[in-house]
């Protein structure tokens, strides 16, 4: 690393801000990662959600030339489909940890938030394989913009906690409130989502896992914020927008001794 890559990672880490400062950080970072989500969706949801969970066979696709498996023939069995965005869920935190760069983080959370949509879609078609509850799944056609309409929701719901976060100050304050703006926000985007779709269930899970997900990070990430940097929100940021990341502390070489964790 150059003196002067140094110099910006050490004056981003110093650079202290408020709490208000730190939400609009937040807000503006998991937004841009969840339009990605949304980009990704539309542009290739359908055509990763044509995948039938059988073992690639040339010859029955002749006739399917918009499958997945022609396009994709790695992808010969579910589980090596399902495989590919987890392990580079995992690569990307793996790098997220060694990494002390503002601009690389910013790269790997911009790869987190192209996989985050392939691996959504992979965990819907294992669910729908396996459970075809009501048989739901299998009179509905979910394609890629249902995926992108949940994703630009997900930005939406970022976007009305930063502004409950603005008009009332106390909002992180307790993990009930966000629980409670999740349970809303699933109840109106479920109602929404079923009477315009019919996908009711899945709708539901899908918006009470990310509400809850989303909101409870943020605010935990917010309750060791106060004095903290902006290096400390981009780094929270990354391991919101990488799932795996928020397992596991992030205490270690992204964290120098200035950073509050």
């Amino acid at each position: 690393m150059t003196a002067r890559n140094q110099s910006n990672n050490n004056d981003m880490a110093r650079e202290i801000i408020s709490l208000g400062q730190f939400n609009k950080n937040m807000a503006r970072m998991l937004s841009w990662g969840y339009i990605l989500c949304a980009a990704v969706s539309f542009l290739f949801g359908s055509w990763i959600l044509s995948y039938t969970g059988s073992v690639y066979d040339p010859e029955s696709l002749a006739g399917s030339p918009g499958l997945m498996q022609e396009w994709f023939p790695f992808a010969v069995s579910f589980d090596s489909f399902l495989l590919i965005p987890i392990l580079l869920a995992v690569v990307c935190y793996i790098a997220m940890y060694f990494t002390g760069n503002p601009k690389v983080l910013t790269v790997i959370f911009a790869i987190c938030a192209l996989n985050l949509s392939p691996l959504l879609a992979a965990i819907f078609l294992l669910v729908n394989t396996f459970t075809r509850v009501g048989g739901e799944f299998e009179n509905t056609s979910v394609n890629g913009v249902h995926l992108g309409v949940f994703w630009l929701m997900i930005t939406a719901y970022v976007i009305v906690l930063y502004l409950l976060a603005q008009k009332v100050e106390a909002f992180f304050a307790k993990a009930r409130y966000t629980v409670a703006a999740a349970l809303i926000y699933t109840a109106v985007m479920t109602v929404a989502a079923g009477v315009l779709t019919g996908l009711w269930l899945a709708a539901f899970v899908g918006f009470l896992l990310f509400t809850l997900f989303v909101g409870l990070n943020w605010f935990h990430a917010y309750q060791a914020a106060d004095g903290g940097s902006r290096y400390y929100a981009v780094t929270e940021s990354c391991r919101i927008m990488g799932l795996f990341g928020v397992v596991f502390d992030m205490k270690g070489k992204t964290a120098p001794s200035f950073v509050v964790r």
